[in-house]
């Protein structure tokens, strides 16, 4: 059997969207079926397949309905009671335009009955902006892994006003988060000691804590110090590169785009650039293609280079948070790293399957998480259909991407030959990812991007300079006229980065506005995909 991983990603992705939009009945019913024909199939390999695609859609079915499982005193049940909670800080600070955000792990609340054991995560909302004395006093301690104590009420996060709109209860749902909060007061906020948790900073709250003294939930250190070394190095790029500049490439390094203003982030959305200050595969890549050149000058051992730079992708995947498209990337990158010293051949087709089976064994959810199907989408458009449309494009005739290996070079048009086949093997992986993640964009996000292929050109090329510029600020920013050349390389780039998404961007026809499609119509879109792709594909091996 080809590519059993395959099989069972798919089956497991079905069973969970099965367990969401039919009832448990017809679930078992369509495993049963399925165990059926396995064993009355006369064919040995049809027998293998079906009972391992029977098995992989009712495990995801279980494991999707487990993880919607809602505790029974988690906070959620009774919000309306509650007046104040404490727990413990279980997420980076999320620094927006005018409000910041932060996940309270709880673990007690007060209700006009007095303080109970609870359990559960709130997604909590401040404003320092309407706070009555200065919130820098208050912020530097909304820390990962600080206990405080919040005077507010909870509420139930609701879905959207319109369809097809981005639904904000059902992306905290599939976080485990079924609450929300909003501090509007900064008097309202009180942290404990660490060491005992009985002293409230705050008096003016009046906790009484002496009745409920919860137990102390310990903070990860590993995740601790990663949050930490982000701090500083956003800190440190702000050394560096002061502005829009600093802005860009903390938010490139860092995988967000909430270091933006709005105007310039709007620009990176309509020109289609905006997965590049996204944390995903390309800033693993990235990150592989800066620090392996430098373990082998330190002159590590080829054996263990691979394993470290594994070592860095996790520190960076805890650094930026665990997304979906940066765990699959994660995935996908250190299965390749293992596989040689183990001598054994990585199946780039084979290991999206298994990144996609390990990301949905963790959080079924993530099926539904916009951030998952694009990544995924864009990642089978690079692998799969990238190599179908070079294949047949100008520059694959031309010689100038997908060139025999074999065949004699110039060493006169060598350096030119090469740029320009970097640019085209470009612009066609744009197209492909292009072409294949519009329908997910237009339904989630409205518009498409008319200007992505020559905008993406220009831009990645840029994106490992700022890239490698911001990783090396914590060094450099020290270093005196070191730190000046990297801050101005860094800066340089970077504002010819802004210009090309500027321009680009206000362009009035850059992007349009279109309407969500059905699902229907998503679904014959990709149909018809297929077919053209499959015809290209047969065209292709004829000739």
């Amino acid at each position: 059997m080809s590519r059993p991983a395959a099989y069972v990603a798919i089956a497991f992705g079905f069973g969970i969207l099965a367990a969401e939009y039919v009832s448990l009945w017809i679930v078992l019913a369509t495993s049963g079926v399925l165990a059926v024909a396995s064993a009355s199939s006369r064919r040995k390999s049809y027998r293998s397949v079906l009972a391992i695609v029977a098995g992989a859609f009712l495990i995801g079915a279980w494991r999707y309905q487990l993880g919607r499982t809602i505790a029974h005193d988690d906070i959620s049940r009774f919000v309306r009671s509650v007046d104040a909670m404490i727990g413990t800080i279980a997420s980076d600070l999320e620094i927006g335009n005018d409000q910041m955000r932060f996940v309270l792990l709880v673990d007690a609340v007060r209700s006009p009955q007095g303080w109970r054991r609870a359990s559960g995560r709130v997604m909590v909302s401040a404003y320092p902006s309407e706070w009555s004395t200065k919130p820098e006093s208050v912020v530097h301690r909304l820390e990962y892994g600080n206990r405080m104590l919040i005077e507010a009420r909870p509420y139930l996060p609701t879905g959207p006003t319109n369809p097809g709109r981005l639904s904000w209860k059902d992306y905290l749902g599939r976080r485990g988060i079924y609450s929300c909060a909003t501090l509007r007061d900064v008097s309202k906020i009180g942290f404990f000691d660490s060491s005992r948790f009985h002293f409230c900073e705050q008096r003016s709250i009046g906790c009484d804590v002496g009745r409920v003294v919860p137990t102390a939930k310990e903070s990860n250190p590993v995740v601790r110090m990663a949050l930490r070394a982000k701090s500083r190095l956003v800190a440190s790029i702000e050394r560096l590169a002061a502005g829009e500049g600093g802005a860009v490439i903390a938010g490139m390094v860092i995988g967000s785009y909430a270091y933006l203003p709005p105007d310039v982030c709007r620009n990176f959305s309509r020109t289609g650039t905006l997965h590049l200050l996204a944390a995903s595969g390309f800033n693993c890549w990235v990150l592989i293609f800066l620090v392996s050149p430098l373990l082998g000058l330190v002159r590590v051992y080829p054996r263990w280079r691979g394993a470290l730079v594994i070592v860095f992708m996790l520190g960076y995947v805890l650094m930026v948070g665990g997304k979906p498209s940066l765990v699959r990337a994660a995935i996908m990158a250190s299965l390749m790293l293992i596989a040689r010293p183990l001598g054994r051949v990585s199946d780039t087709i084979s290991l999206f399957f298994v990144a996609a089976i390990i990301i949905l064994s963790i959080n079924p959810a993530s099926l539904f998480d916009v951030g998952f199907q694009l990544s995924f989408l864009a990642v089978w458009a690079i692998i799969y259909v990238s190599p179908i449309i070079g294949a047949n494009s100008l520059l694959s005739w031309a010689g100038i991407v997908n060139r025999d290996p074999s065949a004699p070079r110039s060493a006169k048009h060598f350096a030119l030959r090469k740029l320009t086949g970097s640019l085209g093997s470009t612009a066609i992986a744009t197209i492909a990812v292009s072409l294949v993640t519009a329908p997910v964009i237009a339904y989630y996000f409205n518009y498409v991007s008319l200007v992505s292929v020559p905008a993406n050109v220009a831009v990645g090329l840029g994106v490992p300079v700022v890239f490698g510029a911001g990783l090396a600020s914590p060094v450099a920013s020290q270093a005196g006229p070191l730190g000046e050349v990297v801050g101005f390389i860094g800066s340089q780039t970077t504002n010819a980065m802004l210009t090309v998404v500027n321009v680009l961007g206000e362009m009035k026809w850059s992007a349009i506005s279109v309407a969500s499609p059905s699902v229907l119509a998503i679904v014959g879109y990709y149909v018809i995909l297929h077919a053209v792709l499959n015809w290209l594909r047969s065209r292709d091996g004829a000739r």
